[in-house]
């Protein structure tokens, strides 16, 4: 018996470990990608310039994130397989472009005075959300996820220290 409750500790020590995902990035350049990787770049580039681009392992997995400054001092993030396929990208976008229900649900939770100071649609698989944040106080900042609906899925405030 005295075997059991070491069997039950490294368990536990195997599972929690199992919950931390380590990943470990490569820089590269475009022309050190494969192909298909290459050409998913600059046809979702939208133009922009690419600014970093890493290889990344993780969880077992094996694929390409470009990071593309674009103008307005905007960026986007796209996530890519070895094979090519855009798995996920995250563009940062202004307000205004986001779907009339996700305006009209952030602004009936915006209290007065607040203002916008981030908004990203963020696309994976196919399904398109908006992550917006704004600035409620000097303190106080709240992100809201939400479907192209306007549904919310997730809100969260964020306390800022003062300087």
């Amino acid at each position: 018996m005295i075997g059991t409750p070491w069997k039950s500790v490294f368990a536990l020590v195997v599972a929690g470990l199992s919950l931390c995902s380590v990943a470990k990035a490569q820089e590269l350049k475009l022309n050190e990608c494969p192909p298909a990787v290459q050409s998913t770049i600059q046809s979702n580039g939208q133009g922009g310039t690419l600014t970093e681009l890493k290889l990344v392992d993780r969880d077992g997995g094996t694929f390409y994130v470009a990071e593309i400054g674009l103008p307005e001092n905007r960026d986007m993030k796209l996530y890519i397989a070895p094979d090519g396929t855009l798995v996920r990208s995250r563009k940062e976008i202004d307000f205004r472009e986001t779907p009339a229900k996700v305006r009209s649900t952030v602004l009936s939770l915006m209290p007065a005075g607040s203002t916008v100071t981030d908004v990203d649609v963020d696309t994976t698989e196919g399904v398109t959300i908006y992550v917006v944040e704004f600035k409620v106080s000097e303190q106080l900042e709240r992100k809201i996820t939400m479907n192209a609906e306007g549904a919310v899925m997730s809100e969260h405030d964020k306390t800022r220290r003062s300087k």
